[in-house]
């Protein structure tokens, strides 16, 4: 197994205030040493990365962590998709001060998006990959979703609700002991 180790003569990676988060959020994301940081990575940003972003900052809500989502190819400000919005409010997950995923607008992932992360975790291992690829300083905190989440895109709510299942048992058994 080879090790990526950081030369020496490369500066350190410095977080910088994320674009895809309002100003209140890239805040929370950056501040605190306490803060636990985790941003889902999927393809196009809008089904799969913002379902587990919801879920997440939904479960985790009283926990001093909070999450993100970016894509590997996305359609920069596309929305999060209506049917992903259905199957989070179908299983009680609503929108709220801290968790607005309704206005969620896609984004692709970046260096300095990625590095005030603590854990960036792909839904599939060809995610995983891709992201260790383009960020190889940044492999210590790339991992991938237990099982491969399946993805929804242009699917109906049944898929999306599928899907969401899949992130739901992912999450719980990447976070919960």
């Amino acid at each position: 197994m080879t090790v990526l180790t950081e030369p020496a003569a490369i500066e350190p990676l410095k977080p910088s205030l994320p674009e895809f988060q309002s100003t209140d959020t890239a805040d929370k994301i950056l501040s605190g040493s306490g803060t636990t940081k985790i941003c889902f990575v999927c393809t196009g940003n809008t089904c799969r990365s913002p379902m587990a972003m919801a879920l997440y900052n939904h479960l985790f809500k009283k926990t001093d962590s909070y999450a993100v989502s970016l894509g590997l190819y996305p359609m920069e400000g596309e929305s999060i998709s209506e049917n992903a919005l259905e199957a989070l409010v179908s299983i009680g997950v609503t929108p709220s001060p801290d968790n607005r995923f309704d206005l969620h607008k896609a984004h692709a992932v970046s260096e300095s998006k990625l590095c005030g992360c603590d854990k960036i975790i792909g839904m599939t291992e060809a995610h995983t990959l891709e992201l260790i690829y383009r960020f190889p300083r940044l492999a210590s905190r790339i991992l991938t979703m237990p099982r491969p989440v399946s993805d929804p895109y242009g699917g109906d709510i049944e898929r999306y609700c599928s899907c969401l299942r899949e992130i739901e048992s992912g999450i719980k058994e990447l976070f919960v002991q």
